[in-house]
């Protein structure tokens, strides 16, 4: 899918995780929470910009979204 830039959006994700992490994690736990959501984030994107079935930037980008979120809320739980 053209004008859809997942690796940038996974990094945007990564980056506002980062903003949004409790002040007392630990470095390591950090480390492991940003990475995973941003690879979580990359691999949904991937997929996504190679579905076919997914017809616009916006609808794969709200997804992605989605499951960004979804791992922050788990990881911080």
């Amino acid at each position: 899918m053209k004008n859809f830039d997942y690796k940038k959006l996974a990094r945007e994700f990564r980056s506002e995780a980062e903003k949004n992490l409790p002040v007392d994690i630990e470095e390591n736990h950090k480390t492991v929470f940003l990475d995973t959501v941003y690879k979580f984030s990359l691999i949904t994107g991937e997929a996504l910009a190679k579905d076919k079935n997914v017809k616009s930037p916006m609808d794969a980008m709200v997804m992605t979204q989605i499951l960004s979120e979804w791992t922050f809320h788990k990881y911080i739980d």
